[in-house]
């Protein structure tokens, strides 16, 4: 009887460590489960992070290709003033020549008639 009582014992005693194994393990599958979780939780943000990074992206190239495109306009509207300031300056020398060309007539124009002026004089004396 005593070693029926002592092989009950001894199975009670089994079966309370099985039980205690069992709730260890689903204790440690519940922190596991629950780090899982928590993972699930960080992989879900991180996409949602993802998707909004590759927006802000997309974004950044379209302005990227707006600012190439207004760069690209700028610089055709540059050319275009340098070459009208090339034509203007051009101008301005033609027309720097041309008021030395006059002035330098407008000199002998005044030279003549003091010349002439003179000469009325000269002979308006003699008349």
């Amino acid at each position: 009887l005593r070693e029926t009582e002592g092989a009950g014992s001894r199975q009670k005693d089994v079966i309370r460590h099985c039980l205690d194994e069992a709730a260890e393990a689903a204790g440690r599958r519940t922190d596991l489960m629950a780090k899982l979780a928590e993972r699930v939780v960080d992989a879900e943000s991180n996409r949602a992070k993802l998707r909004l990074a590759e927006e802000e992206l997309r974004q950044s190239k379209v302005r990227n290709e707006e600012i190439v495109r207004e760069m690209a306009r700028g610089e055709t509207e540059l050319r275009a003033a340098r070459a009208m300031q090339e034509q203007l300056r051009g101008c301005l020398e033609e027309t720097c020549v041309e008021r030395d060309e006059l002035a330098r007539e407008c000199r002998a124009l005044q030279v003549s008639n003091a010349d002439l002026n003179r000469r009325l004089d000269i002979a308006s004396d003699r008349a």
